[in-house]
Order: C-alpha cells, then sequence, then structure tokens
C-alpha cells in the first residue's frame, strides 16, 4: 500500500492528502519563473488623420440635414407665439416694463416697414432709444408726432420676426435696457 501522501509535494504531504487540490497547486506553480519574460504592450490606438476628418465630415452632415429639418418647425413655433401677442395701435407687440421706478409699456410698432418704440407714460424730453438688431444699431429720437421713437431708417419686413436689443439713455446715461422679440404683424386668415 502506498504512503499517504506519496509523489506530492514534500511540504504538503503532511498536511494534505495527494488530491486534485495538491496537484493544481504544483502545476500552477511550475509555470512561475525567477526569468522575467518581457511582453511587448499593445498598441495603443489613435485616432489617425483620416479617421478625425472622417468624424469631422460626418458632424458637418449632421449639423446641416439638423438644421435643415429643425428650420421649419422653428418657423412654425415662432408663427405660433406671434399670434398670440398682444398687440398695440401700430400692430407691434406690447411689452409691460418698468422705466426708472414708473410702470410703463414699450410697444415695438410697425408704421409701414419700418420700427418705432413707443412708450407709455412718454419718457421725459431729451431721451434716446438705441435700437440693435439684424438691420444694425440706430440712436431714435423722439417724435411727437407719432408719440414715438423713431422710426428706424433701416427698412425691416414687417412680416419677419427679430429680436432686438432696446436701451433708452437720457444725458449720455442708460436709465433702462431689455431685449425684445419685435414680432412681425400676424398675416391675414391666421386661425387654430
Amino acid at each position: 500500500m502506498k504512503e499517504a501522501g506519496a509523489g506530492c509535494f514534500s511540504l504538503l504531504t503532511s498536511a494534505l492528502p495527494c488530491d486534485g487540490f495538491v496537484f493544481l497547486i504544483r502545476r500552477n506553480m511550475s509555470a512561475f519563473s525567477d526569468e522575467p519574460v518581457l511582453v511587448s504592450p499593445a498598441p495603443v490606438r489613435r485616432w489617425g488623420r483620416r479617421q478625425w476628418m472622417l468624424a469631422a465630415a460626418v458632424a458637418v452632415v449632421l449639423a446641416i440635414v439638423g438644421t435643415i429639418i429643425a428650420t421649419p418647425f422653428y418657423q412654425k413655433h415662432l408663427e405660433e407665439k406671434a399670434a398670440h401677442v398682444k398687440r398695440g395701435e401700430l400692430y407691434g407687440a406690447i411689452y409691460d416694463t418698468t422705466i426708472e421706478g414708473v410702470v410703463s409699456t414699450v410697444e415695438l410698432g410697425w408704421p409701414g416697414e419700418r420700427l418705432a418704440v413707443i412708450v407709455r407714460p412718454s419718457p421725459v424730453t431729451g431721451a434716446v432709444m438705441e435700437i440693435a438688431g439684424p438691420f444694425g444699431t440706430e440712436r431714435l429720437t423722439w417724435n411727437a408726432e407719432r408719440s414715438a421713437f423713431g422710426p428706424t431708417t433701416a427698412t425691416i419686413n414687417p412680416l419677419e420676426h427679430r429680436k432686438v436689443k432696446l436701451t433708452l439713455r437720457r444725458d449720455g446715461r442708460e436709465i433702462w435696457s431689455a431685449r425684445l422679440w419685435a414680432w412681425g404683424v400676424a398675416p391675414e386668415g391666421h386661425a387654430h
């Protein structure tokens, strides 16, 4: 009869029987060596010029397609908002605001193909309204005949919507400023 643990690791013969566990330990330990085996590192995958150009081309195409698809939806959104705006005597949008502690209304009105700014109550004489938008920047003086600042010298399509920056100045000092939508005149026949 064989002695228990015969053929097993000499250190483990008395503690463990010679079974599969000890065999696995012995088999795995024989795979280790004092001599290091140098393994070349896996190459780092970096994008080359070609991959960057392809990614840029895809991004540009997606941006163009997205813009083409989104534009009609954005225009429809603007038309819907313009249809529900409170309008004044020159068919412009009316905004409630406070100028120098006085509750006021500002209308961005349309006397023809120009833009005028009506402020109620009328500001103190000597005030100048600066208006900036896609048409440029203009300084509008008070027009007593129209009871408004302006109109602008630039010709503007009154059916289009645009955001403008208004700055009311007196003696060179800014007394009020806001960014407002100059909603175009709603086309006839708008219905829901």
